[in-house]
């Protein structure tokens, strides 16, 4: 574009953009530092909210933890060891190796006939 094409207003008004002369800088600088101040405080009672719901929630899960008699610091691990000795883990023995064991118990005379008939019939019913 060629400014001799241009209208003389138009020339005058990017020679001399009224806003950036009549402007004062000092305003400038309040304005800035007012909506950095904002932003400084609403982010600090954000973080403050936040760091007061998750000691909320810490004091709760502490005092849920004491009172079904839990040590907070090793539940996971309690949870962990308890799961791995309960027999819903454990692989199910096949009649035959139940069948095994329950002959193995009577030869070693460690169940009765009578409690080596019961077990027995309970493993063949399934």
């Amino acid at each position: 574009m060629n400014f001799d094409d241009a209208p003389v207003e138009f020339i005058e008004e990017v020679d001399t953009p009224s806003s950036l002369l009549d402007s004062n800088p000092m305003d400038t600088m309040e304005t800035v530092f007012t909506g950095v101040s904002i932003l400084s405080i609403l982010f600090i009672v954000v973080f403050t909210l936040v760091v007061v719901f998750i000691i909320v929630v810490w004091v709760r899960n502490y005092r849920a933890a004491k009172n079904a008699g839990v040590d907070i610091f090793t539940v996971q691990t309690d949870i962990a060891a308890k799961a791995s000795k309960s027999a819903l883990l454990a692989p199910a023995q096949s009649k035959e190796d139940r069948l095994r064991e329950l002959d193995d118990l009577r030869s070693k005379q460690l169940i009765s006939a009578e409690e080596y008939a019961e077990a027995r019939s309970k493993v063949l019913l399934g």
